[in-house]
């Protein structure tokens, strides 16, 4: 659901995202599967984390919150996915050079990423305990 910058009369700021991603989290119960949930919940932690309200940077960071912060680009601009595409399959064919990362931070400075949000979490036993935390 796209959205259009908003400005507010008390601090004139613009909103820095293109759309939001929306989630809602289910967690089930079951002892088993309580580690496996909170590693699930981690991880959607990271990927909120990595598009906090205030915007998302082109600097970089570490970890799977840099994974997040490029799939909000990602999610939001297809031109940009048709580039980092075309330059992942030139990777693939080692035209480019060794290191050298398919992702360009150049070219995500010129596009608004979208905002990745878990809106609601419920869950039922330990999922319910990895749902609160």
């Amino acid at each position: 659901m796209p959205s259009n910058p908003e400005r507010t009369a008390a601090s004139e700021t613009v909103a820095d995202f293109a759309f939001e991603v929306r989630f809602g989290l289910v967690l089930y119960g079951g002892v088993s599967l309580a580690i496996y949930m909170n590693g699930v919940t981690t991880e959607l932690y990271e990927m909120v984390c990595a598009t906090p309200r205030t915007g998302v940077s082109c600097r970089r960071t570490t970890g799977t919150r840099e994974i997040y912060r490029r799939l909000a680009w990602l999610a939001a601009n297809p031109a940009l996915r048709d580039e980092y595409a075309n330059r992942l399959h030139r990777r693939a064919r080692g035209e480019l050079r060794p290191g050298e990362d398919a992702w360009n931070d150049e070219l995500c400075e010129k596009f608004q990423p979208a905002r990745l949000v878990v809106d609601v979490i419920s869950g039922t036993s330990a999922g319910g305990i990895n749902g609160i935390f």
